[in-house]
């Protein structure tokens, strides 16, 4: 952004792995537990490469959801968002 012509301006970019409400902590957990271990497989790791992605981050759902809900939930009721 910076080369655009906007200075101190931080954009980046995420993913996240997303299941169905209501499915069962037993599940969530063991994805939780799974995913950081295939993220970090070599091969994984040099696919995420040749994109520009670097794995990491935090595999805790709670985490995760509280620290988008915070950010992108202050932005969005500031600026009236509405789903579509």
């Amino acid at each position: 952004m910076a080369e655009a012509g906007v200075p101190g301006y931080e954009m980046v970019g995420w993913n996240g792995i997303f299941v169905a409400k209501g499915t069962p902590p037993e599940i969530v957990a063991k994805l939780s537990a799974e995913l950081p271990k295939v993220l970090h497989l070599p091969d994984v790791k040099e696919q995420m490469a040749a994109l520009g992605a670097v794995p990491g981050g935090d595999s805790c759902p709670r985490a995760f959801a509280a620290g988008r809900s915070t950010r992108w939930g202050k932005i969005i009721q500031e600026k009236g968002i509405k789903p579509e």
